[in-house]
């Protein structure tokens, strides 16, 4: 069906942007393979889900939802503190500026693909016969 998945894979990756950067601050050993197993367990619970739906799910919808959402949560570590007033990583200017660059990026690709990118035929015939499936 169609649904929210976009927005969950956003979502999804903020919380890796956020784990990732607790991650980066910890001493070694410290919840540091706790929060590495949780994230290979999201990532191959992420990557079964999109393998066994194959055909039913936007892939290219997923991918920019977590790009965006990771770009989004690397954004906005300053304005969330991290926990036990943790300081941010010394690169984390750096990843900023990426992130940034990578969320325009990503909008101008939405924006020219959508307004600009003639629709094959193809994409329309399946888009309509999807839509007769689900509302007849």
């Amino acid at each position: 069906g169609v649904g929210a998945s976009t927005s969950c894979y956003g979502l999804v990756g903020a919380s890796f942007a956020r784990q990732g950067l607790v991650w980066l601050g910890l001493p070694q050993g410290q919840h540091r393979d706790a929060i590495q197993n949780s994230v290979l367990m999201n990532v191959a619970m992420l990557m079964g889900w999109e393998i066994i739906f194959w055909k039913e799910i936007d892939h290219f919808g997923h991918l920019g939802g977590f790009l965006s959402g990771l770009a989004i949560g690397l954004m906005q570590a300053r304005l969330v503190p991290l926990p036990d007033a943790q300081a941010l990583p010394s690169e984390y200017p750096k990843w900023e500026q990426l992130s940034k660059l990578a969320l325009a990026s990503l909008l101008l690709v939405c924006i020219v693909r959508i307004f600009f990118w003639p629709a094959q035929a193809t994409s329309q015939i399946f888009c309509e016969q999807v839509w007769r499936q689900y509302w007849k």
